[in-house]
């Protein structure tokens, strides 16, 4: 599912574009957990519509301690996986 901009007219952080999403996902936003590359637009901004935010990033980019972060898609694998399979 690709969403943008024409879907929601409004943009991020705004809580519409993901209130969109998981409209669209036909599930609840404290379900989904938005992964992107901006703390500010995405992080922040899935948090704010009552999502769970994540932050990708290079090793050694700084986030805040109550941000969720993978260094890249690897390590974001194999930390949801681990979450996830028990």
């Amino acid at each position: 599912m690709v969403l943008g901009f024409p879907d929601s007219l409004r943009l991020k952080p705004r809580p519409e574009p993901f209130h969109l999403m998981a409209e669209k996902l036909e599930t609840d936003p404290e379900e989904i957990l938005y992964i992107g590359n901006r703390l500010d637009y995405d992080v922040r901004g899935a948090e704010n519509a009552g999502m769970r935010g994540a932050l990708i990033g290079p090793p050694g980019r700084k986030a805040p301690s109550d941000v969720t972060k993978y260094s890249d898609y690897r390590h974001m694998t194999g930390s949801i996986l681990s979450e996830v399979v028990k």
